[in-house]
């Protein structure tokens, strides 16, 4: 069984599925739950975004703990068809055991009369005490109803109740539109949810879009934008794909589209590629300032961090230590006047 969206659990992150089809494994199946009542799904339906369930407390039995009915969250589920009930009387007199569509339960060394019936049209004259109501496929409703009509034995009459209860009935997803998903996969992307809007959401390569990855081009777009030297991105006011190109959006790509030669040769030399803002042109931050291309020199900036020497400027190389410390001691002793020491405070530059 395919388990995808809008399902999640396990696995699958919260964000793959919708929040109310969460999935549970219990045992060989998976599990949902709906208004207290845990059903197994027995098949998925991707296309038609229907599923067939079965009621997990009456899998393999019929005495549960709790009679509760069948009752749908109608935000989440509707059924797919009008389906008939199969109604199991619980707690009813003695007899009705003579009937081979009954069985006893026992509870706490107390035997308890159980009564079931496809239609209603087999119910009997007596009060019992609590009934079930369970959903069933008509067909298994024809069997159970054909065999009481006849001859069976209780043997028979318990295999057609077990058949029609692990038959199970179908359900309708109605809290999501399938339309949504189907644009998503058509555009390359994966259907998901939006914790943050709870809103159906397109994963695509690059990041999360409302409906589907950006112009519908399998990300094309965004590859172009990656080979430019961008970032791909979203304006989610003009609901359009943009190129994030060191903090300024672009249409498409980077300007100059140079499949971020300028930035492998500001890398080169000792730089990091940026933008600027001003002129909307490349820049290489060097160890200075920003420059056009590259670094001075283009000598991975040995120079540059050469220059920078406790807060004094030298066209090569710092002094030799000794010299550097004796010479320029006395911008940073502290003034021994009464003068506010705040006028004479000296805020050198980061010695690289």
């Amino acid at each position: 069984m395919e388990i995808s969206y809008p399902f999640w659990g396990g696995k699958r992150p919260n964000y793959c599925g919708h929040p109310g089809y969460e999935l549970k494994c219990n045992g060989d199946a998976p599990e949902l739950t709906m208004m207290d009542v845990s059903y197994r799904v027995l098949d998925i339906n991707t296309s038609s975004q229907n599923v067939t369930v079965a009621r997990a407390d009456y899998w393999n039995d019929y005495c549960p703990d709790k009679y509760i009915n069948t009752t749908l969250d109608a935000a989440l589920f509707n059924y797919t068809s009008t389906f008939p009930n199969l109604t199991l009387y619980y707690d009813c007199p003695s007899g009705v055991r003579r009937y081979p569509n009954s069985f006893t339960c026992s509870d706490t060394n107390t035997n308890i009369s159980v009564f079931y019936t496809a239609t209603g049209s087999d119910a009997i004259t007596v009060t019992c005490m609590d009934n079930v109501t369970v959903p069933i496929f008509q067909s298994a409703a024809d069997d159970i109803e054909n065999g009481l009509a006849g001859s069976i034995n209780l043997a028979i009459a318990m295999s057609l109740l077990g058949e029609a209860l692990a038959g199970g009935f179908g359900l309708e997803l109605v809290a999501i539109n399938n339309s949504l998903c189907e644009g998503c996969v058509g555009s390359g992307g994966q259907c998901g949810y939006n914790a943050t809007s709870n809103e159906f959401a397109c994963f695509c390569p690059d990041m999360l879009y409302p409906s589907t990855c950006p112009n519908n081009t399998n990300t094309g777009l965004c590859e172009a934008c990656v080979a430019s030297g961008g970032r791909c991105d979203y304006n989610w006011t003009s609901n359009e794909f943009t190129c994030n190109c060191s903090g300024i959006p672009y249409a498409v790509t980077c300007p100059n589209n140079t499949n971020t030669s300028l930035c492998k040769e500001c890398v080169a030399s000792g730089g990091q590629c940026g933008y600027n803002g001003t002129s909307n042109e490349f820049a290489c931050n060097c160890s200075d300032i920003p420059y056009a291309i590259t670094c001075p020199n283009n000598t991975n900036t040995s120079l540059c961090k050469a220059c920078f020497c406790r807060g004094m400027l030298h066209p090569s190389t710092c002094p030799k230590d000794a010299a550097k410390v004796s010479m320029y001691t006395h911008l940073y002793a502290p003034r021994t006047s009464n003068t506010s020491t705040a006028a004479h405070r000296f805020n050198a530059p980061i010695w690289r």
